[in-house]
């Protein structure tokens, strides 16, 4: 099929956006890019329509399980073949996946970061027909962007192992900076390919707010519709959805740690519009395409710019008008600035966790590598008897260091497949009469796939059919494992630890402590940039926003909280910020606004103000190698 029926067909589709169709020709041209497109603007089909015409498979690297089954979900229910490979499946399950991917069944592959550095892998890898690289979520290879996962670091080693096979990288938050970092990591020569990170129909709101539970209030009446608030800790979700009901407003929390029937139950009732707040830690949002959201209410501060700028625009997707608001209290800047500290534990802290995961795990020294092991938290801190406040920074801080990875808590069914052939099969049911039940069950249900595929089963479901307990049905099933009958995977709703090293002695784990503290200082001036972009009371706030991320100024919106009370402008103040930024100017002859914010020692938002005012003067004059005074 050509792109047009392909489009048509598996995406009831027309025509491609402006970004999209350079994006798809670009690398069906056989080269790299870069695809910078905000929250909702379609970045999948960047690579899953020319995956579809491209001969081959192709990899996409993902940073989240959720996202991952998310994504192989959709695309099987639109008749595309896809296979994915993650820590949260059975080794053997991974096996039949990559030999699958190396016969070249499926059009697209997905894997976490962390699986393609293993040896099989990446054998396997090299066995395939690769058509296409992808990295989604590509901000995450950059230690100056938000959500950094050491593992992305490492895809130029495998960039090297698929030689002219072109990569595509693809992110919504992405500074400059980050950007250049992109580029320069996965060694992409083709162009970038960016859309306006503006939104016009999205009102973004910033204030000081000692009773958010009167404005929210207040809010949910002025605005109908959908709504997500979200918050910092799990307590507050329930805390909020609690006081929303008792007030008459429908809605329900989601954090990580509900069960993942009650967070799927939970965002279903939301997305089918059956409750209209869900109030939600971050935990709640990547992947997310409800396009009817009316107001996001950000009840505590984010981390960083691009994660409020990524939380705020999943409002208004269908175009139509919408709301972000940011409460926060005059405290609320220290608060936020002692949680990032507390992100960065002391080294002896950081070693202690990890000798009890070793313990925990029964890991002699020397053992472990690329293990991977479901991970109870509750059960771990109380067994060591440890907080789990104190607890989560350490295990982010050892991912960050690459000595484990921990993939987000997703829910896993309980999975089988046989290892005996049907007529194997058959002579153990005559010998063990005993077990013909539970298999004669097991295959109504899965047919003949089991003997060549995991298939999932639902052990409640099963167990109730031939009339056992739950629990002697699960015994079974591991009885037949020990006889070799089957391979079973229970069912498991925890997050997953890998060890991507061989276990260390604790006592000389060599956490790199100058490296950490660099991150720690750059989490903090992300919290100050967001600190700077909330206090101003001049300008523009989405043209804040736009600025942060390296957009150049565009005329005001006019439906900030800012363009709406245009008399907080302080016109003497911006006059002399001007009058600092000629002088440098003149000093410097060309420098761009994040060198103007660097030597005039300004924020981001009053530097790009003033020189918003100084091109319309005519004064200065931009470039591409950035502004320069006139004449």
């Amino acid at each position: 099929m050509q792109l047009q029926e392909v489009l048509s067909h598996y995406w009831s589709l027309t025509e491609l956006r402006k970004q999209q169709q350079l994006a798809v020709d670009t690398v069906l041209a056989g080269s790299d890019c870069l695809v910078l497109l905000p929250t909702g603007g379609g970045k999948s089909l960047c690579y899953q329509l020319p995956a579809l015409l491209m001969d081959g498979v192709t990899i996409v690297v993902s940073p989240l399980i959720s996202l991952i089954q998310d994504q192989v979900k959709d695309l099987s229910s639109r008749g595309i073949q896809v296979l994915a490979i993650h820590s949260a499946m059975h080794p053997n399950e991974i096996l039949i996946n990559l030999n699958n991917a190396v016969n070249g069944w499926p059009k697209l592959f997905y894997c976490s970061p962390e699986r393609l550095q293993q040896p099989l892998v990446q054998a396997k890898l090299q066995q395939m027909k690769v058509a296409m690289l992808v990295v989604d979520e590509a901000h995450c290879i950059s230690e100056w962007g938000n959500e950094f996962r050491p593992s992305y670091r490492k895809l130029m080693e495998v960039r090297k192992l698929l030689p002219n096979v072109p990569c595509m990288s693809l992110t919504a938050t992405a500074t400059p900076k980050v950007q250049a970092d992109i580029r320069e990591q996965l060694g992409l020569k083709g162009p970038t390919i960016a859309a306006s990170f503006k939104r016009a129909n999205l009102s973004y709101n910033f204030r000081v707010e000692q009773d958010p539970f009167t404005r929210t209030k207040l809010s949910l009446q002025k605005v109908a519709g959908s709504a997500i608030i979200y918050c910092r800790n799990r307590r507050k979700t329930a805390e909020i959805s609690d006081w929303l009901q008792r007030e008459g407003v429908s809605a329900l929390p989601y954090h990580a740690g509900l069960s993942n029937q009650i967070r799927d139950y939970n965002q279903q009732q939301w997305m089918r519009n059956k409750v209209r707040v869900l109030v939600a830690t971050n935990a709640f949002g990547m992947g997310i395409n409800k396009p009817d959201v009316r107001l996001v209410i950000h009840w505590e501060l984010p981390e960083s710019v691009e994660a409020y700028f990524q939380e705020s625009g999943r409002a208004g997707r269908d175009g139509k008008s919408a709301f972000a608001l940011l409460y926060h209290t005059e405290n609320a800047w220290l608060e936020a600035s002692q949680k990032v500290q507390a992100k960065y534990p002391e080294l002896g802290f950081c070693r202690r966790i990890y000798q009890s995961l070793s313990n925990y795990f029964h890991l002699a020294v020397g053992a472990g590598f690329m293990q991977s092991y479901d991970l109870d938290l509750a059960k771990f801190c109380k067994t060591y008897n440890y907080q789990l406040k104190e607890v989560l920074p350490a295990l982010q801080t050892l991912a960050d260091c690459e000595f484990i990875a921990l993939t987000e808590a997703v829910f896993r069914p309980a999975k089988v497949m046989f290892l005996l052939n049907p007529q194997d099969l058959y002579a153990f049911e005559v010998a063990h009469y005993e077990y013909v039940p539970i298999i004669k069950t097991i295959l109504k249900i899965t047919g003949a796939n089991a003997f060549s595929w995991f298939s999932n089963i639902v052990t409640p479901v099963l167990a109730r059919t031939i009339n056992v307990e739950q629990a002697q049905f699960e015994k079974q099933l591991e009885e037949l494992m020990q006889y070799g009958v089957l391979t079973y995977e229970p069912a498991s709703d925890n997050p997953r630890l890998t060890f991507l090293t061989e276990r260390w002695d604790a006592d000389r784990l060599p956490v790199p402590m100058a490296r950490l503290k660099a991150l720690k200082e750059n989490h903090l001036a992300r919290l100050n940039q967001l600190k700077a972009i909330s206090s101003s009371e001049i300008g523009c706030r989405q043209n804040l926003l736009l600025n942060y991320f390296g957009e150049e100024l565009k005329e005001p919106c006019g439906i900030c909280d800012l363009c709406r009370n245009p008399n907080q402008t302080n016109t003497s103040s911006m006059q002399a910020m001007e009058a600092i930024i000629v002088q440098t100017l003149l000093a410097e002859e060309t420098l761009n606004a994040y060198q103007l914010v660097q030597l005039t020692k300004s924020t981001p938002e009053a530097v790009a103000i003033a020189l918003h005012n100084l091109l319309k003067q005519g004064k200065v004059i931009g470039s591409e190698a950035g502004y320069s005074i006139v004449g």
